[in-house]
């Protein structure tokens, strides 16, 4: 029973700690090996991850309260993430071809904004497959950030 309660004290306390431990130094080394624009990237990175985040929670609860039925709902997530896969397909050439940085800055600058206002806008099921449409395309820049990453 004693090997029971040690275990369960590992798990819940010990392991914890370890983990997060392990994590920091990870982190750490990360942070140190960055160098040139990865630094400023990963600071900026809070500004559109936070609000990309409640988007996807509330989002479909915006659609809802605007008409749109399940259906509708379902067919408009699935097109953001077909978007997803095809922009992370193609952002691959893109970031070769037109390079790394110029394409971040392009994609941000112009997809995210783009996307926020259609939304605000949207009052139909085509305004909201064009937002999610836009979204979905932000994973355009996936490749060209991990290789500045």
């Amino acid at each position: 029973m004693s090997e029971f309660f040690s275990l369960l004290e590992w798990m819940a306390w010990r392991l914890p700690r370890e983990l997060m431990a392990h994590q920091s130094i990870q982190f750490r080394k990360m942070w140190g090996a960055l160098r040139g624009n990865a630094k400023p990237l990963m600071l900026c990175n809070i500004f559109w991850t936070i609000p990309s985040s409640f988007m996807g929670i509330y989002l479909s609860l915006y659609m809802a309260d605007q008409g749109l039925t399940k259906i509708e709902i379902g067919t408009v997530m699935s097109a953001q993430l077909v978007a997803q896969m095809t922009g992370a397909l193609v952002g691959g050439y893109l970031a070769e071809r037109f390079g790394r940085l110029r394409i971040v800055n392009l994609i941000d600058t112009c997809c995210w904004p783009l996307a926020y206002l259609v939304f605000s806008s949207a009052s139909g099921y085509l305004s909201f497959m064009a937002g999610s449409i836009l979204v979905g395309m932000v994973m355009t820049l996936s490749p060209a950030w991990i290789s500045l990453y």
